[in-house]
């Protein structure tokens, strides 16, 4: 979360509340579990926006980085979850929520979409348990390995209801899968990014799938 300041008639970004005060870290974790289910209780306008199961589909098809047995099981995956007409951000995760005057506000809504909320949390499972060891990860983010697990803890335990979050994490981490080939939906990914994704799909499919 970024906390938003004015001087004179500008705007700007002043801090990153869990780097800056890293003892917030959980509080943090546990607003943003709220503020999502607040967000996917929101109704969608279906008739305009996409929905994500059906990029999920197009995905399947298209994500050729990863094999087609792989993708095959994905798929099979996608078609058992229902249809939902929530909303979705697209980029759920802590520095897409701006704090100000006490009041908090979404940002970067580029792939909003709407569908089953766990394809958002699959993609903050993603951030938080599979890039968080890499440390060009952790400057955009600007917290440490055990934040971004410390993060995960709170924010599953206030989201799923539960101290045992166990089976929540399995589920996020087959929804983060989907995240990973969900990106030649939106932009053609570089010959690097395709061996980046292909072995973090593998990851998780070896663990989830």
């Amino acid at each position: 979360m970024y906390e938003i300041v004015r001087v004179a008639d500008a705007f700007g970004v002043v801090s990153q509340l869990c780097h800056d005060e890293p003892q917030r870290t959980a509080e943090m974790a546990r607003l943003l579990a709220r503020l999502g289910k607040e967000f996917f209780s929101t109704p969608c306008d279906t008739s305009f926006f996409p929905s994500r199961r059906q990029q999920a589909l197009k995905a399947c098809e298209i994500a050729t980085y990863i094999s087609r047995k792989k993708r095959q099981r994905i798929r099979d995956f996608v078609e058992t979850i229902p249809e939902r007409a929530t909303c979705l951000h697209g980029d759920f995760q802590p520095g897409n929520v701006i704090m100000a005057e006490g009041k908090c506000y979404w940002i970067d809504l580029g792939r909003f979409a709407y569908g089953d909320p766990m394809f958002d949390v699959g993609h903050l499972y993603q951030i938080c348990q599979l890039y968080a060891p890499l440390p060009q990860v952790q400057n955009i983010f600007h917290m440490t390995l055990e934040q971004f697990h410390e993060f995960w803890d709170a924010f599953a335990k206030e989201f799923s209801g539960k101290e045992d979050h166990t089976e929540f994490d399995a589920q996020a981490g087959r929804f983060a899968a989907i995240d990973l080939i969900l990106r030649p939906v939106f932009l053609k990914p570089s010959l690097p990014e395709m061996i980046f994704f292909r072995i973090y799909v593998n990851r998780l499919m070896k663990r989830f799938y």
